[in-house]
């Protein structure tokens, strides 16, 4: 991974900001969450997880574990012991003196967290803090809050690099999805409904507000836009299947739209487009497409003036972060646009490739 574009590490897929020329350093470390209360939450300020493994307890029943962003989760059948040792690394940014962890767990035994400092390849163990019992009226949350110093990190760490600070809010974003057709809307047919009628949807377990509607028509996507503000969703991240796709025609109908609403749309490049690997050709040539025909409109979402596109699915058939760095050359060279791409994957290898994950 090229440290220059670690910032991009810190980029999180629904929150994209704006970033200035000063400089924060940011710290190699690994998290170990070790527990056996049946579910627990460790939340670390300034912490990015690129990756985890399960160094103990696979086999604990209905385990599951994520690692994004500042958290690390871990979830067990309720009422299980079972020790589980989870270790995601990362990078950990401090903004003062010191981050606040917060644990949260079930009311059965402990958690324990244990931060170590990346050193020329080593780990050397600079912080730990332990969250056992209940805390009484706090609904099984359980919660407690440590302070991880600054100062134990920096004096064991020698792996650092810099990192942009932000220099404006983040922006939220949310994945959209604008595939939907009827016969009595502006794309005159069926699509995405799975051959429902108007009758037999109404069985459908979360039926549509607006009912099976029709993602060509300005009013569904004026009505979706404006939910989605009164949410505080600054916006959306619209899948999108290709040149003259059902899809293409409906984001081209919602820009206007988000132009007068001031919301923002961009794509979710669908990369997976069933068993057969698409050519390299193909992706330069509708991302050169959507740079070319779209990038312009006032409603595109742009960071520092650039085009920012998501990209779904990078490491579907195997593709390398030398794929995709090929491919994103030959777009920019094509149109001559200096865009922001983020792809869909934790993975820092590809950001050989990528502006952001």
């Amino acid at each position: 991974m090229g440290r220059a574009a670690l910032a991009a590490v810190l980029a999180v897929v629904v929150a994209v900001s704006l970033v200035s020329a000063q400089e924060l350093a940011a710290y190699q470390v690994v998290v170990e969450v070790e527990m056996r209360s049946d579910w627990t939450r460790v939340s670390i300020e300034g912490f990015t997880a690129s990756s985890y493994k399960v160094v103990e307890g696979a086999g604990a029943p209905d385990l599951r574990v994520s690692a994004g962003g500042s958290e690390v989760a871990v979830n067990k059948r309720q009422y299980d012991t079972t020790l589980v040792v989870v270790r995601a690394e990362g990078w950990l940014v401090f903004t003062g003196d010191a981050a606040k962890v917060t644990v949260t767990k079930g009311d059965l035994e402990y958690t324990a967290v244990r931060v170590y400092a990346v050193v020329d390849g080593r780990e050397v163990l600079v912080w730990n803090f332990t969250n056992s019992g209940v805390v009484p009226g706090s609904g099984g949350l359980n919660p407690r809050s440590a302070q991880l110093p600054r100062s134990t990190v920096v004096a064991a760490s020698s792996q650092t690099v810099k990192v942009l600070e932000r220099a404006a809010p983040k922006l939220v974003l949310a994945f959209y999805y604008p595939w939907y057709g009827n016969p009595q809307g502006p794309s005159g047919r069926w699509f995405h409904w799975d051959r429902v009628t108007y009758a037999s949807i109404g069985t459908a377990t979360d039926y549509p507000l607006l009912g099976p509607y029709d993602s060509w028509d300005p009013r569904v996507a004026r009505s979706h836009i404006l939910m989605a503000k009164a949410a505080g969703i600054d916006g959306f991240v619209c899948s999108w299947w290709g040149i003259g796709t059902f899809e293409d025609e409906a984001f081209a109908r919602m820009l206007d739209v988000a132009a007068s609403e001031g919301f923002n749309l961009t794509i979710y490049y669908e990369s997976v487009r069933g068993e057969r690997e698409p050519p390299a050709s193909q992706v330069v040539e509708e991302l050169s497409y959507v740079l070319r025909k779209y990038s312009s409109h006032s409603a595109f979402l742009k960071i520092e003036g650039k085009p920012v596109v998501f990209v779904y699915a990078v490491e579907a058939y195997g593709r390398k972060p030398s794929f995709w760095a090929d491919a994103l050359a030959k777009v920019k060279n094509s149109t001559g646009i200096d865009a922001i791409f983020i792809a869909d994957t934790f993975n820092t290898a590809y950001l050989e490739a990528f502006d952001g994950l």
